[in-house]
């Protein structure tokens, strides 16, 4: 093994010079191009191992994306971001992987010392003294990031302020040691006014990260009018009668109702964000006005990303039109109320497609579909199951990390044939599998109740002998080491009682195709592909899209995805120009049919 330097008063003036620029370490914390100025000193080392433990140290250092003099050499620092490596992504093996981790591991072997546990600064005592009074392990956890850099940077928790907060989220960009830096910031801001607000004598400050400017009140924080009508209008009434013209014939889906409230606490939250007086309003006829609206929805796109906002504004305006249109009192109002009713809902309406007038598809999903448009990409993605299901197959040992593995699989295999919701997935159970003949048998399909569905409709869902030759394998042999005791959840949470979160699932699939694919592609992902398999085959063929999609509406496929109808007839009409210049062309003209299957569409108005 290497010998340490020698000389350490020479080592202790050297690490001032190259100190770690993260603002949540020591400062007397070490640096790996500290480590790799000692390496360059020892001669009893032989150079091709220095060039070789160098030239690896640099690459591991352009894999995280972090300089050597700002990337802090300890092993608390590094193993995770080893960790988070993605073999897909960077396009590098396990092996290099593994080969590169081992020459910096040498590097750091010169350095005089290093606490392997923690590179973070010592906690301050106002800092510890908040770290004790924190109710649950949570809190503590995504608390912790503040209340470290804190300590480092000698700041007093009750002067940490809304400077203080940007300051940190651009520390933790900077610092590249977690995934999602603004997600990070923004559990930590959250929970740290929700430790302010249960330990007032604390005397924190309320902050705020930049994604969480939009913050939606608690009912208790408006007059109690408010919640009153809210929920009024929610609830109600319905009636059996087809000719009372006054009452709807059926009542909303809870989650429905759970989504108007959701957008009626916002669009409240942000009147008294703007300034309006809520208290000088006693009803939704106060509020629910256009200049009222028009300054609600203008705080809100000023305050949030312009997709995002324009989206919730959209759908704010359309909820504040069926309000407008009053139903519950139309036969109390007078003929002049009524019409002046119908304007106001007719402004708001026209308001809310103006407000959303970028349909179709983020620049984000394009960006994740572009590669999978290449047929060789696609194939991979659907054969990643396939090929994790012989590697399970081949495992001698099982345990709990396997039976993971082929749970993953078996979601990977069900997305592959049936795009489902990732949260309809998670809700799955033993009930909804369903075999035509008895124990286990025959044909499999999946019988889904109405609210598993967004479209609200049950539906019967065929399944191929792929999946239910896996999902056999994973309820006989791994399920029940993912879980203590009984579960009827085809995919069981923490506990036997209820399933897996859908946001767990989703990150979870998402880390194990970036490992094994060079693109990123998450669970609702494959919902999108299901355009470039039917089109590419089935031109114009959007009611198949929907069908498969379980769309409510035809319009909905058809402005999502009509963009792939352009490549298709470009990519067609190059051939065409290919078979001119060759003299080859064709004068024999398309069939009746296959004009008319295109032309209807237009004719009915579609597109």
């Amino acid at each position: 093994m290497s010998q340490k330097p020698q000389s350490e008063t020479q080592n202790t003036e050297q690490r001032s010079d190259t100190m770690s620029a993260s603002a949540f370490a020591d400062s007397n914390a070490p640096t790996v191009q500290f480590a790799l100025d000692l390496l360059a000193k020892q001669k009893h080392i032989a150079p091709r191992k220095i060039r070789r433990w160098t030239q690896d140290t640099y690459r591991a250092c352009g894999l995280f994306g972090v300089t050597p003099d700002k990337l802090i050499a300890n092993p608390a620092n590094l193993n995770p971001r080893f960790r988070r490596l993605s073999r897909g992504k960077h396009k590098i093996g396990t092996q290099r992987i593994s080969n590169i981790r081992n020459s910096v591991k040498h590097v750091l072997s010169f350095l005089p010392e290093h606490n392997g546990n923690s590179f973070k600064a010592e906690m301050s005592p106002g800092c510890a003294a908040v770290r004790a009074v924190i109710p649950n392990k949570y809190w503590e956890t995504s608390i912790r990031c503040i209340l470290y850099y804190c300590s480092a940077q000698s700041i007093l928790p009750p002067d940490f302020g809304d400077v203080e907060c940007a300051k940190m989220l651009d520390a933790l960009n900077a610092e590249r040691l977690n995934g999602n830096p603004v997600v990070i910031h923004q559990n930590a801001t959250r929970n740290w006014r929700r430790l302010g607000k249960a330990f007032p004598e604390l005397q924190l400050q309320q902050v705020f990260s930049p994604r969480q400017t939009v913050s939606i009140l608690p009912w208790t924080a408006f007059p109690a009018w408010v919640e009153k009508v809210c929920r009024a209008f929610i609830d109600r009434s319905t009636t059996s009668d087809a000719f009372d013209l006054s009452k709807p014939m059926k009542k909303w889906r809870p989650r429905t109702v759970e989504t108007y409230l959701k957008l009626l606490q916002r669009y409240f939250s942000m009147l008294q964000h703007a300034g309006f007086d809520l208290a000088a309003a006693g009803d939704f006829r106060d509020v629910v006005v256009y200049g009222v609206v028009e300054l609600g929805l203008r705080w809100l796109l000023s305050n949030s990303k312009k997709k995002r906002g324009q989206v919730t504004a959209a759908n704010i305006a359309t909820l504040l039109s069926q309000i407008a249109k009053n139903p519950e009192m139309k036969s109390q109002l007078s003929a002049d109320e009524k019409l002046a009713n119908e304007v106001l809902a007719n402004q708001l309406s026209e308001l809310s497609t103006r407000l959303f007038s970028e349909k179709g598809l983020s620049g984000q999903t394009h960006g994740r579909l572009a590669p999978l448009k290449e047929e060789t990409n696609l194939a991979k993605l659907f054969l990643l199951a396939f090929g994790i299901e012989r590697e399970i197959k081949k495992s001698k040992r099982a345990g709990r990390r396997l039976a993971l593995l082929v749970q993953w699989a078996l979601v990977l295999m069900v997305l592959t044939f049936c795009p489902l919701r990732i949260s309809t997935i998670c809700r799955l159970q033993d009930h909804h599998l369903v075999w035509s003949r008895p124990n286990r048998r025959g044909d499999l399909s999946l019988i889904l109740e109405g609210d598993m569905l967004k479209n609200g409709e049950p539906q019967t869902i065929p399944l191929p002998k792929e999946v239910d030759r896996l999902l056999k394998l994973y309820l006989d042999d791994y399920r029940h080491l993912l879980v203590t005791g009984d579960t009827t959840f085809l995919f069981p949470g923490a506990h036997a009682g209820r399933s897996k979160l859908p946001g767990v699932m989703s990150t979870q699939i998402s880390r194990l195709i970036r490992d094994r694919l060079p693109f990123e592609v998450n669970p609702h992902l494959f919902r999108h592909l299901v355009h470039l398999v039917i089109l590419k085959k089935f031109p114009g063929a959007y009611i198949m899209i929907s069908r498969v999609l379980t769309h409510r509406s035809l319009q909905t496929a058809v402005t999502n995805y009509s963009y792939f109808d352009v490549e298709l007839s470009m990519t067609a009409f190059h051939q065409l120009v290919r078979e001119v210049q060759n003299g080859t062309s064709s004068q024999k003209s398309a069939s009746l049919s296959d004009i008319a299957y295109n032309q209807s569409e237009f004719k009915n108005g579609s597109r």
